[in-house]
């Protein structure tokens, strides 16, 4: 499940994975963000 999470003029989008780690992720040229979180009910 992808979802879209605006900070201030900040777009992250968010990725509900398996797993116990949140991974943050700046991709350049233009700051892109993703961050892989675990899900509601993932172990």
């Amino acid at each position: 499940m992808v979802d879209i999470l605006y900070i201030g003029p900040i777009v992250a989008q968010v990725e509900f994975k398996a797993g116990n780690n949140v991974h943050l992720s700046v991709y350049p040229p233009e700051g892109s963000v993703r961050i892989a979180a675990p899900g509601p009910g993932v172990t």
